[in-house]
This record gives C-alpha cells, structure tokens and sequence, in this order.
C-alpha cells in the first residue's frame, strides 16, 4: 500500500534525560504534543497505524492522507505546541524533537510494516541537517514526488 510515512525522534533521549523519571517525562510529552499536533489539524491519530520506537515513533497514514496535509498544518501546529512546552518547561525538560515525512510503499504482516520506503523514511530521520539542534521542530525532508520511494529519487531537502 501506498502511503504516507512519518517518523519521530526526540533528539539526546538517553544522553540527555537521566533516569527513569526524566526518560519517562520525555517520551510522555512526545505523546502528547504529536497526538494533540494530530488533533488541532484534524488527521486521524487513531485511525494510523503506529510503532512506539522508544525515543520516537513510526506513524503510518491511512491511505488518502496525502504528505502535503502532514506537512502543512501539521507540523506548524506541532511547532506551536514545541515552543508553548519550552515556555512551560523546567530548565533541562525542554524537548528537542526531530520529524521525517515520506510517502512510499510499505508492506504489512503480522509483525508490522516493512518496505523501502521505511528505509529511506528513518535514512531521512538520520540525516545530518536533522541533527542539528533546533528550539522548535525542523522537517528534514520531503519526497520529490508523491509516488516516489526509492532513495535515490527521493532526495528534497527543505
């Protein structure tokens, strides 16, 4: 299937939050701003299929969730809610979180999803330009086209 791919990262997860109450705290408030991100824009958080990957996520978009509506509002909402928590949060507790947007084939089993468009999805999510630290959420990148899913095609950068 066809599909919109998002992954999420909270950047310095175990260098930068110490114990199990920090960790928690971190992961916690990833939650909640995604989901809250998904909710203002009105996508539909529960009807995608999604992976806890520790310090991030791995969302995958009902089909007809096009990458454009992921990229804009969604992440301009995500970016509010970014700074609203820095302004609340203690020194140390802000969050740095990082965001890969692709669209491409992904496969599904009883283990979960698989395909190179997941590949290149966290290929993305590793990339230098979004290692960087940033006080609100930078995009890394973004397919060239909608149908494209092989890396070497797919290599936007915004």
């Amino acid at each position: 299937m066809q599909t919109t791919l998002v992954a999420t990262d909270i950047m310095g997860y175990a260098r930068r939050y110490h114990g199990a109450s920090a960790l928690l705290y971190a992961w916690q408030a990833m939650y909640e701003l995604v989901i809250a991100a998904f909710n203002i824009t009105a996508l539909p958080w529960w009807g995608c299929y999604r992976e806890d990957r520790g310090d991030g996520t791995l969302i995958v978009a009902p089909p007809g969730i096009s990458p454009g509506q992921i990229l804009d509002p969604l992440i301009h909402h995500l970016n509010a809610l970014l700074r609203s928590h820095a302004r609340r949060a203690g020194q140390g507790m802000q969050l740095d979180l990082r965001m890969a947007i692709h669209y491409g084939y992904v496969y599904y089993d009883a283990h979960g999803v698989t395909g190179y468009a997941l590949t290149h999805l966290y290929r993305l999510l590793e990339a230098p330009r979004s290692r960087r630290p940033s006080p609100q959420l930078e995009p890394t990148s973004a397919p060239s086209s909608p149908t494209s899913s092989i890396p070497r095609h797919s290599n936007t950068t915004f």
